[in-house]
This record gives structure tokens, C-alpha cells and sequence, in this order.
């Protein structure tokens, strides 16, 4: 299955680890879904001072609620096959 970056439109194959385009906001989602910090506070029901400080510093001036459900949509979209993550 072939993806495609929603913001940069990189195209790669799946069979390949994708890569993180700096500035793509696409890319960002993907490896915040990805990361320790997510898994924690998925698990936990809750944002984690350290989550909410990665949000903050990778997303700067933005809601922190409203990217961490744009991270969970992306998570989520992993879990069915649609996007992949690493």
C-alpha cells in the first residue's frame, strides 16, 4: 500500500520505514502518536506534564487539547492500517 504525507506529499511505501519530514505538520502528528509520552497518557486517560510540554513545544501557540486529539485521530488511523507511524 502506498501513503502519502497529507501536508508535504512525500509518497512512500509501507514496506518502508516512512520518513519525518521537518515541518510537515503530518509528519509531527505521526511521531507524537508514536511516542512514549502519548502511550503513557493514552493509557493514564490523562495528559502528562510531560506530554502536555511536548505538545507545547512541537505544536508552539496552538491548543494543546485540540492537537492532542488530532495525535489520537492519527493513532487511531495507524491502528486501522491508514497511516503508518514508523
Amino acid at each position: 500500500m502506498n501513503f502519502k504525507h497529507e501536508s508535504c506529499g512525500y509518497d512512500y511505501v509501507d514496506d518502508l520505514k516512512p520518513p519525518y519530514a521537518s515541518g510537515c505538520r503530518t509528519c509531527a502528528l505521526r511521531a507524537m502518536a508514536s511516542s512514549p509520552g502519548y502511550a503513557s497518557s493514552n493509557r493514564l486517560g490523562l495528559l502528562t506534564p510531560a506530554y502536555r510540554k511536548a505538545l507545547e513545544a512541537t505544536f508552539p501557540g496552538e491548543d494543546v487539547r485540540a492537537v492532542h486529539a488530532q495525535v489520537k485521530t492519527t493513532s487511531e488511523r495507524a491502528s486501522n492500517g491508514k497511516v503508518a507511524l514508523l
